[in-house]
């Protein structure tokens, strides 16, 4: 199975304070918004709700030490994240994950190109295939919401906005399904074994 995205998130420099109030790894926070965003929440109560709701399912791919997040505790930690760090993530998880599609396969196997060379060529590429091109804002509109989103202060928005923009690449990519991204979100909602597909979860090793 592809890797877990989990390790790409816990790379990420956590902006809050280390104190004893910091209940939650910022990789369950980025983790639960996710695969919350992938099955059709758009604001922070939303993803809280989704989190408690899915909680035992979640518990497969993510610690949860303390439980689910508030919809506060979302909202105050996607406004801390720094967006270029964050993006540099998912961009890491994909490379890693070779889930950029059939022309990456294509780049891997080219003669010209190994598994030790040309990295920068592949990271281009990856990089190209995940951004969201203008053309492609209706579909964020339609099926995410976007341009009624109101995510809140500071980088949140901007951070959702990532969130979103890979989780629709995740879903046009998605196999085994001929449902369009909004009809797509839905199924991963209600249907577990299609949420952790699309995201190429792995479970937690005990």
């Amino acid at each position: 199975m592809l890797p877990n995205p989990r390790p790409f998130f816990e790379s990420l420099p956590d902006p809050r304070r280390a104190t004893p109030n910091r209940l939650h790894r910022l990789s369950d926070i980025l983790g639960i918004a996710l695969c919350a965003v992938l099955s059709g929440m758009d604001d922070w109560e939303t993803v809280a709700e989704f989190g408690r709701a899915k909680e035992d399912w979640l518990r497969q791919f993510l610690p949860l030490t303390n439980g689910i997040p508030s919809r506060d505790t979302f909202g105050r930690v996607f406004s801390l994240i720094n967006p270029d760090a964050f993006e540099a993530a998912f961009f890491d998880w994909a490379a890693h994950a070779r889930i950029g599609g059939d022309t990456l396969d294509q780049l891997a196997l080219d003669g010209n190109t190994s598994h030790a060379a040309d990295p920068e060529r592949i990271g281009r590429y990856i990089r190209h295939h995940w951004r969201v091109e203008n053309s492609l804002h209706w579909v964020l509109d339609v099926a995410f919401n976007e341009d009624q989103s109101r995510a809140g202060v500071g980088h949140a928005a901007e951070n959702l906005a990532i969130v979103r923009r890979f989780a629709l690449n995740l879903l046009r990519q998605a196999k085994g399904s001929k449902l369009g991204v909004k009809n797509k979100r839905l199924r991963a909602a209600y249907d577990g074994t299609f949420r952790a597909s699309v995201l190429k979860l792995s479970p937690l090793e005990h």
